[in-house]
C-alpha cells in the first residue's frame, strides 16, 4: 500500500519579518526565530521520495534497556532513532522528562491571553477564535510539527499544550511529542497511516547516515510563503465572531501579563492518555 504524501504537513514557517506583508507579525516572527523550534520549524532540504517510501515501508517499534526506538532499513542501511535523536537532530534543547500534555484547565486559562474565547473541544485552539499574529503561530505547529492531513483550522490538546509551553516559557518535550507521533503512525489503523514527517525524517537519516546518497523523485512541501501572512489577516476579517487583539506576551514586547487568579501552573496530565485527533 502506498502511503499518502500530504504536502501541507511538515513544512517550513517563514520566519522573515523583513517582506512588507509581515507587518502585524514581527514581534511573533521575532519570537519564533529566537525560540528552541526555530531550527525545526525552518530548516528546509530535498526530500527524496524513495528514501521516506523505503523508511515507512520498514519501520518497526523496538524496545533495548527500556529505551523505545524506531529501526527502519533505507538502501539497505539500518536507521535507529530514539526520542534523544530527535532531540539532537532537531535542536529543540528539551527535556525529557518534562511534559507533552497539560491539562484541559491550563489550556483554557492560557488560552484566554491570547484572545480565545472560553469555547473550547477536547482543549483544542481554533485559529478562526484569533487574531492574525497568534492564529500564526498555532497555524506554524499545525503545519510544521503537527500531524494533521486535513482539518487545519485547530490544534489538538497536545500541539495547544506545545504552542502555550513555548510561549510561556514552560519545560516543554518536542522532541517526545514528534517521536510518540510517529508511533503513533507507525502503529495505528492502516487507513490512517501516511508519510508523516518527510522532512523531520529526512534530517534525521541525513545525521545517521551521511554518505547515503540519495535517488529518484524529490517530494516537494507547500512551504509558506509571504501570503501566509495575508491569509491570516484575511481570515480573521472574514470571521462572523469579534477578534480580541492581544500582543504577544510580556516577555517578548516588555508588557505585564496580567495575573489569573485561582490557576495551579504546574497541573498537567500524562501524556501516554493523549490522542491525535
Amino acid at each position: 500500500m502506498d502511503l499518502l504524501f500530504v504536502k501541507k504537513q511538515n513544512i517550513c514557517a517563514i520566519l522573515n519579518a523583513v517582506d512588507p506583508k509581515s507587518e502585524g507579525f514581527v514581534p511573533m516572527l521575532n519570537f519564533l526565530a529566537n525560540s528552541n523550534v526555530r531550527f525545526a520549524i525552518s530548516h528546509n532540504l530535498p526530500i527524496f521520495e524513495a528514501t521516506i517510501r523505503q523508511f515507512w515501508a520498514t519501520a518497526a517499534r523496538v524496545s533495548t534497556n527500556n529505551v523505545e526506538y524506531i529501526r527502519a532499513t533505507v538502501y539497505n542501511q539500518e536507521v535507529l532513532f530514539s526520542e534523544a535523536t530527535i532531540r539532537e537532530v532537531l535542536q529543540f534543547d528539551d527535556n525529557h522528562e518534562a511534559p507533552m500534555e497539560f491539562s484541559s484547565f491550563y489550556i483554557k486559562e492560557r488560552s484566554r491571553r491570547t484572545g480565545h474565547p472560553d469555547e473550547f473541544k477536547s482543549g483544542q485552539i481554533t485559529k478562526t477564535f484569533l487574531a492574525p499574529h497568534w492564529r500564526y503561530i498555532v497555524h506554524v505547529f499545525i503545519h510544521c510539527i503537527s500531524i494533521r492531513k486535513g482539518g487545519f483550522d485547530s490544534a489538538n490538546a497536545m500541539v495547544a499544550s506545545a504552542i502555550l509551553g513555548l510561549i510561556k516559557w514552560r519545560d516543554y518535550n518536542f522532541s517526545g511529542l514528534v517521536f510518540k507521533q510517529l508511533i503513533e503512525n507507525l502503529t495505528g489503523r492502516v487507513r490512517d497511516k501516511f508519510l508523516v514527517y518527510p522532512r523531520f525524517l529526512h534530517m534525521i537519516i541525513n545525521h545517521i547516515l551521511p554518505r547515503l546518497q540519495h535517488e529518484g523523485l524529490v517530494l516537494v512541501l507547500d512551504h509558506m510563503i509571504a501570503k501566509t501572512f495575508s491569509y491570516m489577516k484575511s481570515s480573521s476579517s472574514r470571521s462572523n465572531r469579534i477578534v480580541v487583539d492581544i500582543p504577544l506576551f510580556g516577555h517578548v514586547i516588555g508588557e505585564v501579563e496580567p495575573v489569573v487568579p485561582d490557576i495551579d501552573p504546574d497541573e498537567v496530565i500524562d501524556s501516554s492518555s493523549s490522542e491525535e485527533e
